[in-house]
C-alpha cells in the first residue's frame, strides 16, 4: 500500500488494524482504491491451505530424501505461516512478500552458502529463480519463458510427480555409478588379457575373434543394466485422508465456511466519510 501510496489512516483509525486482522486469519486482501483512497477491501482465500499431496511429498522430503524444505511466496507473513505450519516448515525457512527478483536474490545467497537448490515453481513470476537454481521444476505451466527457464516440466498439476522426478532422478544417477564400475573393472580385467599378458606364463592368449566378442559384450552389460531403470516404480500416496473436515480425526487444509477456491468473498464495506 505504501508503494502506491495509499492512505490507510484515511479518517479510519481502525482501518489498518481491521486489515491486519484479517490477514492475520491467512486470507489475502486486495484493497480497491479510488485516488489513493480505500473503497472496498477483499478477502482471497483457498478452499484448501495447500494440494491435497503436498503434506505427505514434503514430509518425504525431509524425513526420507533428508532435503531441507523452505518456502518463498508473494503472501502476506500470515498467510505463509498458516501454510507453513500445516505443512510441516520452520518459520525461519519461511520468506513472504517476496517479490520475483527477491526470490532469485534469495537463492543466489543460499548458492552461495554452496548448498544445492531444487525449485519448484507453478507461474510466469517464478522464472527468475527457476533459471538461477540448480535443479527448476516447473508445474503445470503453459506459459513458454517458465517453460524454457525451468529445467524439468512437470505436465500434471500433481506434486507426486515432483517426488517422482527427485527419485527417478536418483535411481539414474545411482545406475550410471553402476555402469562406470562395471565397465571399469570389466575392461581392466580383460583388456591386458586381450594384449596377452598372460601369454608367457602358460602360452595362454584370447583370439582376437573372441576379443572383439568381449568388448561387444561389455556395451551390451552396459545397456542392459541400464534397461534396469524400467523397474522404476512411482510412488502414489493415499491423499484421500487429507480431504476431510478439521473436526475429524485427521488434520486437513479444507475451511469451514470459506469461499470456493478462487472466489472472492466481497466486504461490503464502503470507507467514505
Amino acid at each position: 500500500m505504501l508503494r502506491h501510496e495509499v492512505n490507510l489512516d484515511y479518517g479510519y483509525g481502525t482501518l489498518e488494524l481491521n486489515l491486519e486482522s484479517l490477514q492475520e486469519e491467512g486470507k489475502t486482501l486486495v484493497i480497491i482504491a479510488v485516488n489513493k483512497l480505500p473503497m472496498y477491501v477483499m478477502t482471497l482465500m483457498e478452499e484448501h491451505l495447500a494440494k491435497p499431496e503436498a503434506k505427505k511429498v514434503v514430509q518425504y522430503l525431509r524425513d526420507e530424501l533428508k532435503f531441507k524444505i523452505c518456502m518463498i511466496t508473494g503472501d502476506n507473513k500470515h498467510s505463509a505461516y498458516k501454510v507453513g505450519r500445516y505443512l510441516g516448515i520452520p518459520e525461519e525457512n519461511i520468506t513472504s512478500r517476496a517479490y520475483p527478483h527477491e526470490k532469485r536474490l534469495d537463492c543466489r545467497e543460499i548458492l552461495n552458502e554452496g548448498e544445492k537448490v531444487m525449485f519448484v515453481g507453478d507461474g510466469v513470476n517464478d522464472s527468475p529463480v527457476l533459471a538461477k537454481a540448480d535443479v527448476g521444476v516447473a508445474i503445470n505451466s503453459a506459459s513458454d519463458i517458465t517453460v524454457n527457464a525451468a529445467s524439468i516440466v512437470v505436465m500434471k498439476d500433481n506434486l507426486d510427480d515432483v517426488l517422482n522426478a527427485t527419485l527417478v532422478s536418483k535411481a539414474t544417477f545411482k545406475r550410471i555409478k553402476y555402469n562406470f564400475m562395471w565397465a571399469f573393472l570389466y575392461n581392466i580385467v580383460l583388456v591386458p588379457i586381450a594384449m596377452g599378458v598372460l601369454f608367457p606364463f602358460g602360452g595362454f592368449r584370447l583370439d582376437p575373434m573372441w576379443a572383439g566378442g568381449a568388448m561387444a559384450l561389455s556395451s551390451v552389460s552396459v545397456v542392459m543394466s541400464s534397461l534396469f531403470l524400467k523397474c522404476f516404480k512411482p510412488l502414489v500416496f493415499d491423499h484421500s485422508i487429507f480431504n476431510t473436515r478439521p473436526d475429524s480425526s485427521n488434520t486437513s487444509p479444507k475451511l469451514n465456511n470459506e469461499p470456493k477456491s478462487i472466489t472472492a468473498n466481497l466486504y461490503n464495506r464502503i470507507f467514505t466519510k
